[in-house]
């Protein structure tokens, strides 16, 4: 440190000055106003060691004395400066007693009997042990009027403060936060400021404290600051010059906690979902267990609005206790209420079934669709789809749209007309399936022809809303690749469609299933072909038989089966090609079946023959036994030649007379056979009453009638049982050639 030489005033000149002092006791207010002093030393800023230094200036003009103050403010009030030396005679002057440490200002007046006049400029200068003072020379010349300096003395400029929290972009609740940094190397004091904006202009800070000390590293706000986004920096300070942290950074003031809504639980046998919403981002928890101590928790540190929480592990058909926990980025948290849900019994989970769909046929250069959409899940669970050409022999074409239903294959490449193998693979999401497709690339300029056969109903009398199931054989009988749209309805109205496409020669079979709510009979209709079904109540049916099957009838032979419980006792089949299994079951009505229209004449007993696996356009002929009770003539007055058995046609919807003839006798029936084309709705009807009416009409003919009959029976059984003569057969045949009536009515 270079030594400072001081300015020695003689006791002569303070004598010389208090002598003049005294003699002006009254201002000369004809004297001239002093001009201002220029302050020279110390510099303005400047760092000293010396804690006695001396100040030195230029005497204002007019001067005679100067008056030097130094203070710790720069608004150097009257009476409470730190020094105040008046009547200084000369241009300089050496602080008597030490200064502490720290920041001050200096000025000075030139004085004379006109007044002060304090110089333009205050300096400021820090008194620091460590720093290096720079020397500078004086002048000791006349009184004069002095200048405000603040000077200089050499330092470091001190490095800057590194901010260590709130780390940048941290939220907190609390809203009296500790702030803290490492301190700047060879600062003087730090300087905190908070502001809500990067500005940081003087004077219009949030938060400014300069009065922090050199070795400052923390400060504790003293009131709370409003929520809200703030900045924050430290300014590290010598009289060398300043220096703010490298970094600004911010903090978010968060005092109130999230709001939760929408608390829900979706379970499943050994897994739930919780999920929720907040109004602002913050994580999730929930805890859970079978009590309300709960016990268990799941998490996740994730930041959202919209919360999902899978809870697994879980027993199945059991109650679950849960509330969840949200909190927020500065660490505000909120808790539901207590719910509860139940776990699902186990649900096995059931393998789905792929449907490639196919043969595609297509032209050589065309595009094609594939259709995996057939594919199907027992259990009702959503389908993805795989498709893979594992199969081409010549190479060539571009699948599209691989991972979807219904992808696109472009045959564009593909030499000559041969069969790639397409394979779907359908996943649950848990057990996949997979089929194969053959896409079939044909010249299609050849002709197709397609026809139809063998319309099967299956059943044909069903209750409401039982299934029954149409289908129809398809044959390609053309000398090319074609497709053919089979359209199935019932009643005139499309209930099924299809497209097939099917090689020369190939056949395939078109079926759909169909329900209905309304009693009643129902045509069904294929291209040309026909048939019908039938929906009764199962509260009409007065007595029905079992399904009876048999195993094989051939052309030339008929099939033949016994009917238990209704008044048709047998029926024979005539086939024009082999059926296998083909049953029947016949169901029997005590009154017109709903949905029918009343039979002609006077009905015994209406019928439903329902047929199992029996093609229609395979039959010929049936025959149809039934039989007729002995007291039902008496009771309507008809005779055997009377009774007409009537089917019912779906098509035209109207009743329609068979053949029919009397066959036999016993001692409380009468047994006829009747020859139909098909199988449905039948009725036993007399066509016409025997019983004469009017008032004078007399005993009834069919009482003599059936006592006739009586008396016959019973002589014939007498003889054949005492006598052991054999009398029915001729008797029988004779009445059978004489009696015998077929179908038309009378």
């Amino acid at each position: 440190m270079k030594s400072v030489r001081m300015l020695n005033v003689s006791v002569a000149s303070v004598l010389a000055l208090l002598l003049v002092t005294a003699l002006v006791s009254i201002p000369d207010v004809s004297a001239a106003e002093p001009g201002k002093p220029t302050l020279t030393l110390p510099t303005a800023g400047a760092v000293t060691a010396d804690n006695t230094p001396t100040f030195t200036w230029e005497n204002g003009d007019n001067a005679e004395n100067h008056r030097l103050v130094i203070d710790d403010s720069s608004t150097f009030d009257d009476g409470d400066n730190v020094y105040d030396k008046r009547l200084i005679l000369g241009s300089s002057h050496t602080v008597e007693n030490e200064l502490p440490e720290g920041t001050y200002y200096w000025r000075v007046a030139a004085v004379n009997s006109a007044g002060e006049n304090w110089s333009s400029e205050t300096r400021k200068f820090v008194v620091t042990y460590w720093a290096q003072i720079n020397s500078w020379s004086t002048t000791a010349d006349g009184l004069g009027w002095f200048t405000i300096l603040d000077w200089s003395i050499s330092g470091t400029t001190p490095s800057p403060p590194r901010l260590v929290s709130p780390v940048d972009s941290e939220n907190t609740n609390d809203n009296t936060p500790t702030f803290t940094w490492v301190a700047g190397t060879g600062a003087i004091s730090h300087r905190l400021v908070i502001d809500g904006s990067t500005d940081f202009t003087d004077g219009d800070n949030l938060y400014d404290n300069a009065n922090l000390g050199s070795t400052a590293t923390s400060l504790t706000i003293e009131n709370e600051l409003p929520e809200g986004i703030y900045y924050w920096r430290v300014l590290a300070v010598t009289a060398e010059g300043d220096n703010w942290s490298e970094n600004t950074w911010r903090i978010t003031i968060d005092v109130t906690a999230p709001t939760v809504t929408e608390v829900a639980a979706t379970p499943l046998a050994t897994s739930a979902t919780i999920t929720w919403t907040t109004n602002e981002n913050a994580n999730s928890t929930v805890e859970y267990g079978t009590t309300t101590s709960y016990g268990s928790t799941q998490s996740s540190s994730v930041y959202t609005t919209s919360h999902s929480i899978v809870l697994t592990e879980l027993t199945p058909e059991t109650s679950y206790h849960y509330r969840v926990k949200s909190t927020d980025r500065a660490g505000n948290t909120t808790t539901s209420a207590d719910a509860t849900f139940t776990t699902t019994a186990v649900v096995t989970n059931n393998a789905p079934s792929a449907n490639a769909g196919g043969t595609y046929y297509v032209q050589p250069g065309e595009n094609v669709q594939l259709n995996g959409l057939s594919s199907t899940d027992p259990d009702g669970d959503a389908l993805t789809y795989s498709w893979v050409v594992t199969n081409n022999p010549v190479g060539g074409g571009t699948l599209t749209g691989a991972t979807t239903a219904t992808p696109i294959f472009d045959t564009t490449g593909v030499r000559g007309y041969p069969d790639i193998i397409v394979t779907l693979t359908v996943s649950d999401g848990s057990l996949t399936d997979n089929d194969d497709a053959i896409i079939a690339i044909r010249d299609m300029s050849a002709e197709s022809d397609f026809e139809l056969s063998r319309l099967l109903i299956s059943p044909e009398s069903v209750g409401v809303g039982e299934n029954v199931t149409i289908m129809v054989n398809v044959t390609n009988v053309g000398d090319a690749a074609g497709a053919f749209t089979v359209i199935i309805k019932v009643s005139g109205v499309a209930v099924g469609s299809e497209r097939v496409e099917l090689d020369p020669g190939s056949a395939t079979s078109v079926s759909t299933i169909v329900t209905k709510s309304q009693l009643g009979s129902y045509d069904v209709s294929v291209g040309d072909l026909r048939g019908s079904f039938t929906v009764v109540s199962p509260s009409e049916i007065e007595d029905e038989s079992s399904l009876t099957l048999i195993p094989t009838v051939s052309p030339g032979t008929a099939g033949e089966i016994a009917i238990e419980n209704t008044a048709i006792t047998r029926l024979r089949v005539h086939v024009n090609s082999s059926v296998s299994n083909m049953g029947f079951r016949v169901q029997q009505f005590a009154s017109t079946p709903s949905g029918l229209p009343a039979a002609d004449g006077t009905t015994h007993k209406y019928l439903n023959i329902v047929s199992h696996d029996l093609p229609v356009d395979k039959v010929d002929n049936g025959i149809i036994t039934f039989r007729i009770e002995n007291s039902w003539f008496t009771a309507v007055g008809a005779g055997p030649e009377n009774i007409i058995l009537q089917r019912f046609n779906p098509v035209t919807e109207l009743w329609e007379n068979l053949p029919t003839e009397w066959t036999s006798l016993s001692s409380d029936h009468l047994y006829f056979e009747a020859q139909t084309s098909g199988f449905s709705f039948f009725a036993i009807t007399a066509q016409a009453a025997l019983q004469q009416e009017g008032a004078d009409a007399g005993t009834d003919p069919s009482v003599f009638v059936a006592i006739g009959v009586g008396i016959v029976v019973f002589l014939i059984f007498i003889l054949w049982r005492v006598f052991d003569i054999d009398i029915v057969s001729p008797v029988v045949r004779k009445i059978t050639e004489g009696g015998r009536r077929r179908g038309g009515g009378l």
